[in-house]
């Protein structure tokens, strides 16, 4: 009878690659006083930056000075509303309506928004992608249609920090790029990090519109559709 330690020894990539032997912090460094990328958070971050300052040295690994700082905070909170009107909210509170608990109606809402943000980011692609260098400039599908479109990025501008270049200025932009184009003067040019700063942004408002919804209440939701029509084919007649 074979002993147990004369069983061929298993051979393959998972085991003869070097695997390290521990986890490596690179933005956060754990501990009684943690650090986002090598800043005191408790000694330094909470004393002296705000939380949107917080987040653009996270993402980018560098704190910015007061303006871009400043600039920041406003488009984050330009982008804030979400409403039950759409998908993110709307799915959010389906979830509250059906019981879902705090943490079911987060993650709910985040994939949502997460969802969300990847669709407007594919469909700004096409200016975002300015090298670092160049000017944003904005095509004409991304300009104002409206009036009303034109008070927003004016209210936008007059909000602003003095001293902050406000990319394309004079391209008369539709509010959704040109708060875009905000966050990607303030140091913010990837997509994914674009993507957690327009989560993040809505997050509490989602959360804090779905959690109104009543749980169990079925009889609250709006069961009467519009009346419509199916036709084989997608042929209207």
């Amino acid at each position: 009878m074979k002993k147990e330690q004369d069983k061929p020894m298993l051979s393959g990539p998972m085991e003869e690659f070097p695997w390290p032997e521990k986890l490596t912090a690179r933005v956060v460094s754990p501990g009684p006083r943690p650090r986002i990328h090598g800043y005191d958070v408790e000694g330094d971050l909470a004393l002296h930056y705000s939380f949107a300052e917080t987040v653009l040295l996270t993402l980018t690994g560098e704190p910015p000075d007061p303006v871009r700082g400043k600039a920041f905070e406003i488009a984050l909170i330009f982008l804030s509303p979400i409403t039950i009107a759409e998908a993110p909210t709307h799915a959010a509170a389906i979830a509250r309506l059906a019981g879902s608990r705090a943490s079911g109606v987060l993650a709910t809402g985040a994939i949502g928004l997460s969802e969300q943000a990847s669709f407007i980011l594919e469909t700004h692609r096409e200016f975002l992608e300015t090298p670092d260098k160049t000017a944003l400039h904005f095509p004409e599908r991304f300009r104002a249609r409206s009036d009303e479109e034109r008070e927003i990025v004016k209210r936008l501008k007059n909000a602003l920090p003095v001293g902050f270049q406000f990319p394309g200025s004079e391209e008369d932009p539709a509010p959704i790029p040109a708060l875009l184009g905000v966050i990607h003067a303030c140091g913010i040019k990837k997509p994914e990090e674009m993507q957690v700063v327009l989560v993040l942004a809505r997050l509490a408002s989602l959360f804090a519109e779905a959690s109104t919804t009543r749980p169990g209440r079925i009889n609250d939701y709006p069961m009467n559709l519009p009346s419509f029509r199916y036709s084989e084919g997608g042929n209207d007649e």
